[in-house]
């Protein structure tokens, strides 16, 4: 008996190191991901729908394809839009001011730290120690 896996209809994944909201549909005529920036290559597409296919986010027959053609990747449609709502983005921009505030601090307890260690180097002298 061939056991059938359900893969599921609509899901959003955001890929870091492209600064990417994907929004991966899966329908009757096949799957369309839609992407906020032009960031993939041919290249990453295709590992990006290989790995999508082998955890089970669309279905396995995209797994064993081995080149795009004009209108996608076999089933697989690609669509690059702006992001849809003001909350992605709005989360993007305040996620990247938490990443600069959280850096700043860092770097000021550094600062701090290494003016404690020196104080208390001179100190020491100071007192004879």
């Amino acid at each position: 008996m061939h056991a059938q896996i359900a893969v599921p209809k609509k899901f959003n994944l955001y890929i870091p190191d492209l600064d990417n909201h994907i929004r991966i549909e899966n329908g009757a005529d096949g799957v369309i991901i839609s992407a906020t920036r032009d960031n993939f290559s041919d290249n990453r597409k295709m590992f990006f729908i290989r790995h999508l296919s082998a955890e089970g986010f669309i279905p396995d027959r995209h797994k064993w394809f081995h080149e795009s053609v004009a209108d996608g990747f076999f089933g697989v449609k690609w669509i690059v839009r702006p992001a849809s709502s003001r909350h992605q983005a709005g989360l993007h921009g305040l996620r990247k001011l938490w990443t600069r505030r959280n850096a700043l601090y860092g770097s000021l307890f550094l600062v701090w730290l290494f003016l404690f260690v020196l104080a208390v180097r001179l100190h020491s002298r100071v007192l004879g120690l």
